[in-house]
Formats: C-alpha cells, structure tokens, sequence
C-alpha cells in the first residue's frame, strides 16, 4: 500500500467514525426527546434507565470532544511558539549581528 492511499483510508476512516459519533448523538437526543415524558412505572422503569444512560454517553462524549479541542489548541500554541523561535533565530543577518565582514 502507497503513502497516498494510506492517507486516503485514515481519511475514510476518520470520517466514518464521526458520522457514527453524530448519528449515535442524534438518536440518543431524539430518544430523550421522545421519551422524556413517558408514563414512569417507579423505581425500576427501564425507560428511566436508558434516559440515564444515554445522557451519561452523551455527556462522557461531549467532553471527551472538548478535551481534545482543548489538547490541540495547546499543541497549535507549542508548536507555533517554537517554529517562531527557529524562525528569529535563523533571520539574524551579519548587518545585525554586528559582524565585520573581511575581504
């Protein structure tokens, strides 16, 4: 397998997970939607319980999404910090360094 269609499979792949991240966040939404106001039995209504489950997913989801938001603006502010340290200091001309130039 070629560097290019690796490439394109990861893509493929991390696509097709976030089409079932979202899919399986619009059911569970339509489910408590739907549900939220059903005839409760008491202490053990199953419906109760599957409320209680998929909002715990769907909160364990959701942060996990803003932790790693959070992960990659931290690794943009480290990467650009030190590619802006190589960049000054490799810009220093002899002009500025102060350097006589002998012939």
């Amino acid at each position: 397998m070629n560097k290019k269609s690796y490439k394109k499979l990861i893509k493929i792949i991390a696509m097709a997970l976030c089409v079932c991240f979202t899919v399986m966040l619009l059911f569970s939404f339509v489910y408590i939607i739907k549900e939220i106001n059903h005839n409760c039995i008491g202490e053990h209504c199953q419906t109760c319980e599957n409320i209680r489950i998929m909002e715990n997913c769907c909160q364990e989801i959701l942060s996990l999404i803003i932790t790693v938001h959070i992960l990659i603006a931290l690794l943009n502010q480290i990467i650009t910090k030190k590619y802006l340290y190589l960049v000054t200091f490799f810009s220093y001309s002899p002009i500025q360094l102060k350097v006589k130039l002998n012939n």
